[in-house]
C-alpha cells in the first residue's frame, strides 16, 4: 500500500466526518515548529489532532524525531501503519499515542483498525504552539489582549514571547486552534 491511497482511504472514512463539517480544518501536511517537522493530516477542532501516515514504502527512520516534535505540539497523535511498520511501531511511539492499522481486504479496498487508543498529550509546549501562528496571528492575539503597543516592529520571537508572558497554555491553544481555522492562504506561492 502506497500513501496516497492510505491517505485517501482515510479521508473518506473515519476522516470523513471531520472533512465534511464546515466547523472543523482539515490540513494536509501541517508544519510543526516552523518547519522542523510537518504532521501527514492535522484536524483541528477542539483539539489538535495530527495522523502520521507510514506506508509499506515508508521507513520508521524519521520516527523518533516525529515524536519528540509532534508530542511539543499537537493534543493527540494517531499513527496509520501498514502490517509492515506495526511491531516496530508499537516499540517506539509513545503509549499516549493511537496506532491504527491500514490494511487490504478482500476487494482490494483500504481497511482501518485500531489496534491502540490513544490519549491526551500531558506534555504540550506553550511555546511550541505558538509556532503555529503566523506573525500577523500573533500580532492580533497581543491586540485582543491590548497589548500590542511597541510591539509591531518587534521579530516573531519577542512577540511570542509576550504571548506567553500573559496567557496560559489553554488560551494559547484556544487562540491558535481559531486562527487556523480562520487562516485564508495557507500556502505561499
Amino acid at each position: 500500500m502506497r500513501d496516497p491511497e492510505i491517505r485517501l482511504a482515510a479521508k473518506t472514512s473515519f476522516l470523513a466526518p471531520f472533512v465534511s463539517d464546515p466547523d472543523v480544518l482539515v490540513i494536509e501536511e501541517l508544519g510543526l515548529r516552523h518547519g522542523a517537522g510537518r504532521v501527514d493530516i492535522a484536524v483541528v477542532n477542539g483539539e489538535l489532532h495530527g495522523y502520521e501516515l507510514k506506508s509499506d514504502q515508508d521507513t520508521l527512520k524519521r520516527l523518533p524525531r516525529q515524536i519528540a516534535i509532534y508530542g511539543s505540539v499537537l493534543d493527540r497523535v494517531s499513527l496509520v501503519v501498514t502490517s509492515e511498520h506495526l511491531l516496530q511501531a508499537e516499540k517506539l511511539v509513545p503509549s499516549w499515542w493511537e496506532i491504527i492499522l491500514a490494511d487490504r481486504a478482500i476487494d482490494g479496498s483500504v481497511t482501518f483498525n485500531v489496534v491502540r487508543s490513544g490519549s491526551k498529550n500531558q506534555n504540550v509546549s506553550s511555546s511550541e504552539v505558538l509556532k503555529l501562528l503566523w506573525r500577523e496571528e500573533a500580532l492580533a492575539v497581543l491586540e485582543e489582549l491590548q497589548a500590542a503597543k511597541g510591539m509591531k516592529s518587534k521579530s516573531r520571537k519577542l512577540i511570542y514571547k509576550r504571548i506567553h508572558e500573559l496567557i496560559e497554555l489553554i488560551g494559547i491553544q484556544d487562540r491558535v486552534r481559531r486562527a487556523l481555522k480562520t487562516r485564508k492562504c495557507w500556502r505561499s506561492a
